[in-house]
């Protein structure tokens, strides 16, 4: 009798180990944090519901339906730099999913040169595209020094790439340095802080280029003083966390709720990405430009280590000299061709 009492106890405690296995298995607790992550997704309960996608991911690091939610969740909260290599690939697993494809276009590099205005940089106007394309920026201007680079074939080829091209250069205005989008005069006709008053409109985007960088190109003070004609003031990549010239930057737009713009100012390769800004908007020209001056932008950043920023500025300094000293010696001709040592990212 005793001996069937415990052959009959060990075969109900095998049964309920076996239950209980089955119910820690991977697939049922997949499926639990699941159920409860939607729930909380229904109910707008969005950080209660990253977490329990998060759960579902660490089981299955693939669930298309859990990466997708993850990055839409983090963009409505605002957590913009979280959502983006979400966003990335969901986009990849599903290119049609339309509320990842609105969302998406989020990463813009907004001011880059290319060689075409200044011959040291090593790369082209169309190996800039193909590396923000490469990298995921769904919006990119080329920002050249009082140059437009912009034509039909370049948006087209953007295009081609997934990339809005927002029209934009870097104009110099009374000898300091602003950043200019979608405008429609000549880059020669604005020349002073008054014509640009008059010439601009609601079409426009007029941003700070590094404001208070230690060059008489900023606008350093000139930035209060002509305050009322910026929509927002550039973070540059260009920083460590002992030497940031960013600073001031950061404490004016705090005081005057202007939107800090994240931009790599990049002439260099290594210096793509390195800070850039996520909108929230779609990919058009006006809802670019309105993101941003609404301030539904998020900077994405991180400070140079002090090697890699010595080693950027010497760099520039040498191959801005080389230009000089270009300018002052007769082409060849023909002109060599342009080759881009771009390559693949």
């Amino acid at each position: 009798m005793h001996m069937t009492a415990r052959i009959g106890s060990v075969l109900l405690l095998a049964a309920l180990l076996a239950v209980v296995g089955c119910t820690r298995s991977p697939e049922a607790s997949r499926g639990r944090y699941l159920s409860r992550a939607d729930g909380y997704f229904d109910r707008q309960r969005l950080p209660e519901a990253i977490i329990e996608y998060m759960n579902v991911l660490r089981i299955e690091p693939g669930h298309a339906h859990s990466i997708t939610r993850v990055a839409i969740a983090h963009f409505e909260i605002g957590q913009l730099g979280l959502a983006f290599p979400f966003l990335l690939k969901a986009k990849e697993l599903d290119p049609a999913n339309v509320e990842v494809r609105t969302r998406v276009h989020a990463g813009h590099h907004a001011h880059g040169h290319t060689r075409e205005a200044e011959a040291f940089i090593p790369y082209t106007d169309s190996a800039l595209i193909d590396r923000a394309a490469a990298e995921g920026f769904q919006v990119l201007a080329i920002t050249n020094h009082d140059t437009l680079t912009m034509s039909p074939r370049l948006a087209d080829d953007a295009r081609q790439r997934g990339i809005l091209l927002l029209p934009g250069a870097e104009a110099t205005i009374e000898g300091r340095h602003v950043l200019l989008y979608n405008f429609d005069v000549p880059l020669s006709a604005i020349g002073t802080f008054e014509r640009l008053r008059r010439f601009k409109t609601p079409d426009w985007l007029v941003v700070a280029a590094h404001p208070f960088f230690p060059a008489p190109i900023s606008l350093g003070s000139r930035l209060r003083e002509e305050l009322d004609v910026f929509d927002a003031i550039e973070l540059s990549h260009f920083y460590t966390p002992a030497v940031d010239f960013n600073r001031k930057a950061v404490a004016l737009a705090r005081e005057t709720g202007l939107p800090l713009l994240g931009c790599s100012d990049s002439h260099l390769t290594r210096q793509l990405g390195t800070t850039y800004s996520l909108l929230d908007a779609a990919p058009t020209v006006d809802c670019v430009i309105s993101a941003i001056r609404s301030g539904r932008v998020q900077v994405v950043s991180r400070p140079l280590r002090l090697h890699e920023m010595v080693s950027i500025g010497a760099q520039l300094m040498v191959g801005e000299l080389r230009q000089r000293v270009r300018r002052r010696t007769p082409e060849p001709w023909p002109p060599a061709p342009l080759h881009s040592p771009l390559g693949p990212p």
